[in-house]
C-alpha cells in the first residue's frame, strides 16, 4: 500500500470541491426538523456528535498510523459515513464513503489528506463541547 499516490480512488474527481464546512445552526436545524427535537435535546445531541465525531477522528489517525492502514480504514471510514449521515451531512458522508471503498479496495491514495481535510471541515462540530 504506497500511501503517497496519487492514484485518485473510484467516484473523487482531483478537481471536485470539498464540501462546505459543517455548521452549526445547519446541524441544529437538521435535529430540529428530522428528529423532531426539542432545545434540549438538540443540544445533547450536538454534545453527543461533538463527542463522536472526535472519537472517530482519532481512531482515523491511529488507523492512518497503522501497518495494514487500508484494512484498519474502512471500518472506520464505515462509522464515518453512518455518524455523518445521520447529522445530514450527506457531501461529507459522501466522501467518507469515498475513502471507505478506496481502503475496501487497497486502492493507493492520499488517505492521510482527506481525512485531515474532514477533520477541518467538521472542526466546528467536532470541538463544540470543548467550550
Amino acid at each position: 500500500m504506497n500511501r503517497t499516490s496519487s492514484v485518485t480512488p473510484p467516484g473523487l474527481t482531483e478537481s471536485g470541491p470539498a464540501p462546505l464546512p459543517a455548521s452549526l445552526e445547519r446541524l441544529r436545524n437538521h435535529f430540529r426538523q428530522v428528529y423532531k427535537l426539542n432545545e434540549d435535546q438538540v443540544e445533547f445531541m450536538l454534545r453527543s456528535a461533538s463527542q463522536s465525531l472526535r472519537t472517530t477522528f482519532a481512531a482515523a489517525q491511529q488507523a492512518l498510523a497503522s501497518d495494514d492502514l487500508c484494512s484498519a480504514l474502512a471500518p472506520v471510514a464505515h462509522c464515518l459515513k453512518g455518524l455523518l449521515l445521520n447529522l445530514g451531512e450527506r457531501e461529507w458522508a459522501a466522501l467518507a464513503r469515498i475513502i471507505e471503498k478506496a481502503a475496501e479496495a487497497e486502492q493507493p491514495y492520499e488517505y492521510a489528506d482527506v481525512v485531515n481535510e474532514m477533520c477541518e471541515g467538521l472542526s466546528v462540530v467536532a470541538d463544540y463541547d470543548r467550550h
